[in-house]
């Protein structure tokens, strides 16, 4: 379990990209007390909910690439998604997929998904689209815990709301806006690969958190 965020601000970890950054703000919260224990335990002693969002409009040029993939837009955008969800998670007890071709285009991609990933007593919805034009407004990332509510949305640039039941850490009762770190896409991804091929620190995925995503991500796209 990563460390939680000191008073006042939010520990930024060394993810992938915005999405998996944006887990690690909820992280933070969440052992501050958002369902008030670690995240190893979560799923397994909490109800628990997670929903998140990611979209775009497809270029019609490039929908015959990802419709390549089973998943479609869903392996290759939605994947950001489920990257996050397994690393706050853990590896889930089911995945159900719902993957459409709802798109005007005369191609096969699946352009319109959503994917039910569910635990012992927590459940996480992806939705996904490659028909929407609004994009990075509608981009999300919500978990919902026993006491309280997190909402990161927009994903990137990073906003991060979140409502209270009772105090937790240096988060009040009730709503607020939490400050977060200035963003910069990939460069704290640099820094953590720098730092590991020097030999100073592992890099902060394991092996094994990341078969636990891929072997999801195959099946949340229906290629097992």
């Amino acid at each position: 379990m990563r460390p939680a965020a000191a008073p006042g601000a939010v520990e930024v970890w060394q993810g992938a990209d915005a999405v998996l950054k944006a887990t690690a703000y909820i992280e933070a919260l969440v052992t501050a007390g958002i369902v008030a224990c670690g995240l190893a335990a979560v799923a397994s002693m909490f109800s628990f909910a997670v929903r998140a969002n990611i979209s775009n409009l497809l270029a019609p040029a490039r929908r015959p690439d990802w419709a390549e993939f089973k998943g479609g837009s869903l392996f290759e955008l939605g994947s950001h998604l489920v990257d996050a969800v397994v690393r706050l998670l853990g590896k889930p007890k089911s995945v159900t997929p719902f993957l459409r071709e709802h798109g005007s285009a005369s191609d096969k991609l699946k352009d319109n998904n959503v994917a039910v990933l569910e635990y012992d007593k927590a459940m996480a919805v992806i939705t996904n689209n490659a028909l929407q034009d609004t994009r990075l407004a509608q981009r999300s990332f919500e978990v919902l815990g026993s006491n309280g509510t997190a909402v990161l949305q927009p994903i990137e640039p990073p906003v991060l709301n979140l409502e209270l039941v009772s105090a937790a850490g240096p988060y009040q009762k009730g709503p607020q806006t939490v400050p977060l770190p200035p963003y910069a896409r990939y460069e704290a991804d640099f820094i953590d690969l720098a730092a590991a091929v020097r030999g100073e620190r592992k890099l902060s995925v394991s092996l094994e958190e990341e078969l636990a995503v891929q072997e999801t991500l195959l099946k949340v796209c229906e290629m097992v």
